[in-house]
């Protein structure tokens, strides 16, 4: 694999990149566990440097990897908790690359305070001035066009998710990270960042929080995502009411991505949905999961 490294056509990389590939080195890489969009690579360099992580995108999805690369950057100098990105380019296939440090691995032990820990990364997330670069460099997307992929083959979702987003008064007035989750945040030695940035866009910060909150409901338990939730509002002026809402809106994502995926695979995560569907008060429990 060291022959892959050595070919990727670096488009911008740090000295790290050259240390890497300086002649006669041989780094060891080895697979992680890929995610739906591209495979995953540690890298392990000859002398004693700290890994690396290789992402190449060799799938079906096609992300602004330069875009991405120029966000982290800019993420960096605002002192956020992300990777630093080292270099991106593109392999002989052509499928985009980019390289980061390795930074650990995604967060399984939870409690009271790491779960209030990802609250405040994520909105300070929401907090950064977007009438500077960010404003710039980040796009502004269609929400239903973007999040909702298909909707029109879903009735059912379309019905109960128009009024809502009419309700919500949608704005496009902060930096999101679109899919803020465990598997998104790694933890090393009590260190958090923030990675997948595919993602990041000029978005609602409210929507942005409820997906966070419904994601963890799902799969990190009741206890965990009311502590997180709670956070969350006590950090910005949001009610709970507000988030309800977004909640709600963010729920019916999930449903809608579930449809033919095993994403809420198991009895646990379907009993889990039902309950949110039972519980928020502009939702109902007819939904099909």
């Amino acid at each position: 694999m060291s022959q892959y490294l050595l070919d990727i056509r670096w488009e911008e990389k740090n000295d790290k990149v050259d240390v890497l590939l300086k002649p006669g080195s041989s780094p060891e890489m080895t697979a992680l566990e890929a995610g739906l969009e591209a495979q995953v690579f540690q890298i392990v360099p000859d002398e004693e440097e700290n890994s690396l992580v290789l992402k190449i995108w060799n799938r079906d999805s096609r992300p602004d990897i330069r875009r991405q690369y120029k966000l982290l950057e800019l993420l960096h100098s605002y002192g956020m908790p992300v990777s630093r990105p080292l270099g991106w380019g593109y392999d002989l296939n052509g499928n985009q690359v980019l390289l980061t440090p390795y930074d650990g691995a995604p967060v399984t032990r939870l409690g009271a305070a790491v779960v209030r820990k990802l609250a405040k990364m994520l909105t300070d997330i929401h907090k950064l001035p977007v009438d500077t670069e960010f404003g710039d460099l980040l796009p502004e997307y269609d929400f239903m066009f973007y999040f909702y992929p298909a909707i029109d083959q879903h009735e059912d979702i379309k019905r109960l998710l128009m009024p809502l987003l009419e309700r919500a008064n949608l704005n496009h007035h902060s930096v999101i990270h679109g899919d803020f989750n465990l598997g998104n945040v790694l933890e090393q030695e009590g260190q958090y960042k923030i990675i997948d940035w595919t993602n990041g866009q000029l978005g609602d910060a409210r929507y942005d929080i409820a997906w966070s909150v419904i994601v963890m409901r799902i799969f990190a338990g009741e206890r965990n995502a009311a502590v997180y939730r709670a956070a969350c509002l006590s950090a910005t002026a949001y009610t709970d009411e507000e988030l309800e809402l977004f909640e709600a809106i963010a729920t019916l994502r999930g449903v809608l991505l579930s449809r033919g995926s095993d994403l809420l695979k198991g009895k646990d995560m379907l009993k889990r949905v039902r309950n949110i569907l039972n519980e928020n008060k502009y939702l109902t429990a007819d939904v099909i999961v």
